[in-house]
């Protein structure tokens, strides 16, 4: 029998397998897998957002550029029309073309004194506006007058006999704008680092011509304002080709940066004022703009390296690529200490639950953990103590009643012998009935404690079952419970949702206020500009504008004030937006670890619906226990009545023993049932002892 037992123990230790898991179908790749789709759809809206902001980056750079020398144009035009306005005021004078047509020789006295009066106020010109450099009003027929130490009397002819005089001769109806000439500044006793551009015009019907030098110092100045970016040229170019750069690069050795190249031409070919385009210089990428400056052919040009343009958009772009790398390492780094500690305490559980599975009833899960895992632990090792007294209980009744059957399979083999000895001789009937009375009295005995062994293992796999129906229930009531909480941890997500969506809405406000604070710098630039408009004015008014004047400074400073609460607001929106989009990011990773606790939620409720199978099954084994038993109280029945049987039969061959050969052979037919009865149940207590052996309750 032990070793029917050892050959049923290998049968079913061989028929346990274990499961192989792919790397696919393992926590630690869901879980990857979970993490890495809202990663990717950071990664897509990161690609999707620096196209967009880097297309909105360089539009806006493009517009700023074009608008700031859009700006600086019109500020050029302004200055170079009050100068032009200043020189009018020769140009119109009366007396002045009196003088030069010659009608002054009358009175010599009067002649000498409006010369030197003239020439005092064109020195005094150029001492007060610190725009003009010098001024020359050239003729042959009376002498000239000039700011510096040119000397001849023929300065006007030998000025038109040079490059900038006969272009001047060609265009009497306005002034004409050149560059540096180097014939005409030794002729004139200019000083070629001292002026930038050359404003002339020539008198009508007269041999006379006037001539202001602008003062470099003063155009550089307003170019210098302008900082178009590293590596960027910025540079006034006149009519004739003079180019006067912004900052101290110096000219190529032509003297020609922008002027004469396609681009440039194509710029003065169109009939926009102002313009920008890409082009091709030095083999490399530029955005070329221009603006045109009044109407003496003019213009002020730019060229901004392209690199600078997109050197925003690439910050941005190495930002975001650097966010989504650590984004993804963090991400990879989190589920896979969430998966392994998840897988090592599943290992853990079904390693247990396999050994117990297996007949070790001894195991006992433990675990630090403070979640779901450990309520899962202590319901496991409850129901592992619960069975574990189940099973020694039904040990225990095994035992007894494979002793007792063992003890009826002998008394049967007895009572046949006896019921062949009977037969063999009449002789022996007395001494065989009597044998046969105390076997009688015996099998009695041994049938009254049988049912009192069924009895009591009947009772006991009732109370396996109320267990079993009683964890079951307890397994019904967790997976309601896992429900409940997967629908709170839904609504959790759908609330993070909500607030991210309210905190992008804050983001984008912010975002609109700062166009506002956009808006407040343009009007308090342009009110700068009119500042400086009504200071010239009120210079040219002289006197009378002084109060003129105080306004437009006290209109200045209100600009000033303005640009710097605007630069104030830009800074408190700049910060409440790096604020809202940390608060966005901190909802989104609140939003994924509750993920992370419905997919855990998930596969507990999992769990308790295996947990659930299994506990069915147990059930249905108790059953048939149940059944076995109430099959083994039926033979027990039997045995008993033919046991009475013989009894009865002993009674009658004591009482009469012509009857003995009858009841000899009802002798024999009841000590065959009782043998077939007796082989019955112990083949049922041999199949309950090996049942029950291949389980383990107490440590070795």
């Amino acid at each position: 029998m032990i070793n029917n037992r050892k050959k049923k123990e290998k049968a079913v230790s061989r028929s346990g397998f274990r499961r192989r898991i792919r790397f696919t179908g393992r926590i630690t790749f869901k879980l990857i897998i979970s993490f890495m789709m809202p990663i990717l759809c950071i990664v897509l809206l990161g690609i999707i957002s620096f196209r967009k902001a880097s297309g909105v980056i360089i539009k806006n750079y493009e517009d700023s550029i074009s608008q700031t020398l859009d700006m600086t144009g019109g500020y050029f035009s302004f200055s170079f029309q009050t100068i032009q306005a200043g020189i009018d005021e020769y140009y119109q004078d009366v007396n002045l073309n009196d003088y030069y047509a010659g009608l002054f020789g009358l009175s010599p006295t009067k002649e000498i004194q409006f010369y030197n009066a003239t020439l005092d106020s064109l020195k005094k010109k150029c001492w007060t506006d610190d725009k003009i450099e010098n001024i020359y009003i050239l003729s042959d027929t009376e002498k000239s007058m000039v700011t510096t130490k040119a000397e001849g009397d023929s300065l006007y002819s030998d000025y038109m006999a040079c490059s900038q005089g006969v272009k001047a001769a060609d265009s009497i109806d306005g002034y004409i704008w050149f560059g540096k000439d180097m014939a005409a500044d030794k002729l004139l006793g200019a000083d070629s680092a001292e002026y930038a551009v050359r404003l002339v015009r020539k008198f009508r019907n007269m041999d006379t011509c006037i001539i202001a030098d602008i003062s470099d110092k003063a155009v550089k100045q307003i170019l210098g304002r302008l900082d178009m970016g590293t590596g960027s040229r910025l540079a006034l170019i006149t009519g004739d080709g003079a180019e006067i750069l912004a900052g101290e690069e110096p000219l190529p050795e032509d003297g020609k940066l922008i002027y004469g190249s396609s681009f440039y031409q194509e710029a003065v070919n169109s009939e926009e004022d102002s313009g920008c385009r890409y082009v091709d210089y030095d083999g490399e990428d530029w955005l070329f703009i221009y603006s045109r400056i009044g109407a003496g052919g003019a213009m002020i040009c730019s060229m901004v390296p392209e690199s600078n343009i997109i050197g925003q958009a690439d910050d941005i772009k190495n930002v975001t690529v650097i966010i989504v790398i650590a984004a993804c390492i963090l991400a990879a780094l989190i589920c896979t200490v969430m998966a392994e500690n998840i897988g090592n305490i599943i290992k853990q559980i079904a390693g247990n639950i396999k050994k117990a599975a297996e007949g070790d009833l001894t195991v006992e899960i433990k675990t630090r953990r403070r979640d779901e895992f450990a309520l899962l632990a202590d319901d496991i090792n409850n129901m592992i103590a619960g069975m574990k007294q189940l099973i020694g209980e039904v040990m225990e009744v095994g035992d007894a009643l494979y002793q007792d059957a063992s003890q009826a399979a002998d008394t049967s083999r007895t009572f046949v012998e006896t019921s062949e000895n009977i037969r063999q001789s009449v002789r022996e009937i007395e001494e065989g009935t009597g044998n046969m009375d105390e076997n009688s009295a015996d099998c009695m005995d041994q049938m009254d404690m049988l049912s009192r062994k069924i009895d009591m293992v009947t009772n006991n796999a009732t109370r396996i079952n109320s267990f079993t129906e009683a964890a079951a229930a307890a397994i019904e009531t967790g997976i309601l419970t896992m429900d409940q909480l997967n629908d709170k941890t839904r609504s959790t997500t759908r609330i993070t949702g909500h607030l991210i969506d309210s905190m992008q809405l804050l983001e984008n406000r912010t975002k609109n206020i700062g166009r506002i604070v956009d808006v407040i710098n343009d009007i308090a630039e342009q009110t700068n500009l009119l500042s400086l408009n009504a200071s010239i004015e009120s210079a040219r008014a002289g006197a009378a504008g002084r109060g003129f004047a105080v306004v437009a400074d006290e209109i200045r400073k209100l600009a000033d004030q303005s640009l710097d609460s605007a630069g104030q607001i830009r800074s408190i929106i700049e910060d409440i937006t790096v604020n809202t989009s940390e608060a966005v990011n901190t909802a989104r990773e609140a939003e994924v670890i509750v993920a992370q606790q419905r997919y855990a939620v998930n596969s507990t409720t999992s769990s308790f619906h295996t947990m659930k199978e299994q506990i069915g099954l147990l059930i249905e084994e108790l059953h048939s226990i149940l059944e076995n038993m109430e099959s083994m109280e039926q033979s027990r029945v039997t045995t008993q009545g033919a046991v009475q049987s013989i009894s009865a039969v002993s009674e009658e061959t004591a009482a009469c023993t012509n009857t003995v050969s009858t009841a000899a052979e009802q002798q024999m037919e009841a000590a065959i049932c009782l043998e077939t009865a007796s082989g019955g149940l112990l083949t049922r207590a041999e199949k309950l002892g090996l049942a029950i052996s291949h389980f383990k309750t107490e440590k070795s």
